[in-house]
């Protein structure tokens, strides 16, 4: 594209990928609900079948072919290099938690920041040699483009854990179907697409402050779901949580959809494929270490809340117990035995499996184990709703960090912007 047809090509990408990010759980929501074949959950995956056909066959009819005037190499080792090294980083960060922190995690991570020094050791000599090398080195030493990189890697490690953790919120927390939650994320998508169909008119206007509207505009959204969250309670409704989303929407497309342009505005054409193919690496690191984060702090506060959860239902279990006419040492048997269980369940890597020590209700009156059920509905609502609002002060960290970050990327007049034509996946 001609550098001032760029913006509005990528604003058209930006509001393409917030839409699909956002309906994606709610086409998720729809299979599952469906359940064809009996497959359940699986079919979220299955789907990718015929999608990955239709991107396939429409590459082939529609994308034209472009070629460098010099070929060059395909850089082997430093490809090799590179994998390994983000794989001994993303790999324990996103599995450690659920298999409970071994020691081959560490191992890992601390072989990953050496594997990644011999990298760019290796890139460094091949960009000197100018030998084809898979990243050139020389694009880290402009400021700008490392802020951009600094910015993205904040803000994605933003963005995909607010969908996991609104989701097992959602649904696990509060029993809302999947179908429910996508549902209640649908005008994330609205307000995400409008916005990005926007922006390359509001970034001839406001150049870089564009971003400073969007991640300012997340920090509100992301304020409005803590807000709402605390004021609904436990039994919320989706059209309850509309106008948040819808804000944070606003927010996420003015900024994805112009930030792309904005970092690689400075950098060389010859180098913009590297430049960008950096930058969607770095998302999706940040991404991936975002939602170990967030995973790690929101169970993490679900298992520490446990004990005001159970004592906020405890008078209601004592009144259904005495209704059933149980001796007062029975009742406090089971109640110690109701305050195991969901403790136990709390702490668990899994909090929607049954533990050992809940199992134990099977053996009660029919009458007690449905208060019991019931009680313990309600504490596991009153668990995540507190535990999701104290999860969101990152989300609103983060964002706030990404509007600081802003402050660091240039301001270029759009029509001085160096062509660049490759656009991060």
């Amino acid at each position: 594209f001609a550098p001032k047809e760029r913006g509005k090509a990528l604003g058209i990408v930006g509001a393409t990928i917030g839409l699909a990010t956002i309906l994606g759980p709610l086409l998720g929501g729809v299979l599952i609900q469906l359940d064809i074949g009996g497959l359940m959950w699986r079919t979220i995956f299955y789907v990718n079948v015929p999608i990955g056909v239709a991107a396939l066959v429409g590459a082939w009819f529609f994308l034209g072919e472009s070629r460098a005037p010099g070929a060059t190499r395909l850089d082997l080792p430093g490809t090799g290099l590179v994998t390994l090294g983000l794989f001994l980083l993303v790999f324990p960060i996103v599995e450690g938690r659920d298999r409970g922190w071994p020691w081959w995690v560490w191992v890992m991570l601390a072989s990953a920041v050496p594997v990644l020094l011999v990298f760019a050791r290796y890139e460094r000599k091949r960009t000197l040699d100018d030998n084809a090398p898979l990243l050139r080195m020389s694009l880290f030493k402009d400021r700008a483009f490392v802020a951009g990189l600094a910015l993205s890697f904040v803000f994605f490690a933003g963005l995909p854990p607010f969908f996991f953790s609104f989701a097992v919120y959602l649904q696990i927390g509060l029993g809302f179907s999947a179908l429910g939650s996508g549902l209640t994320g649908f005008p994330f998508a609205v307000g995400s697409a409008m916005a990005a169909a926007a922006s390359d008119r509001l970034t001839k206007r406001l150049g870089r402050r564009i971003l400073l509207v969007g991640t300012g505009l997340l920090v509100l959204g992301m304020s409005g779901v803590l807000l709402t969250a605390h004021l609904v309670g436990v039994h919320p409704h989706t059209w309850q949580f509309l106008p948040a989303l819808f804000v944070s929407g606003l927010g996420l497309g003015l900024f994805i959809a112009p930030v792309i342009n904005i970092i690689l505005a400075g950098v060389r054409s010859e180098a913009a494929g590297a430049a960008s193919g950096v930058l969607s690496t770095v998302q999706q690191v940040g991404g991936a270490v975002g939602v170990a984060a967030v995973g790690v702090i929101f169970f993490g506060l679900i298992g520490a809340n446990t004990g005001r959860a159970t004592d906020a239902v405890t008078p209601e279990v004592r009144q259904s117990l005495a209704a059933l006419h149980l001796p007062p040492a029975a009742q406090e048997k089971v109640l110690a035995g109701f305050r195991r269980c969901f403790d136990d369940r709390g702490h668990a890597k899994d909090p929607s499996t049954t533990p050992p020590s809940c199992r134990a209700r099977a053996g009660f009156p029919p009458q007690v184990a449905a208060a019991l059920r019931t009680a313990g509905r309600d504490a596991l609502a009153k668990d995540f709703s507190r535990s999701y609002q104290q999860t969101l002060g990152y989300e609103i960290l983060i964002f706030a960090a990404a509007f600081l970050l802003v402050f660091r990327l240039p301001d270029p007049h759009p029509a001085s912007r160096a062509p660049t034509s490759a656009v991060p996946a």
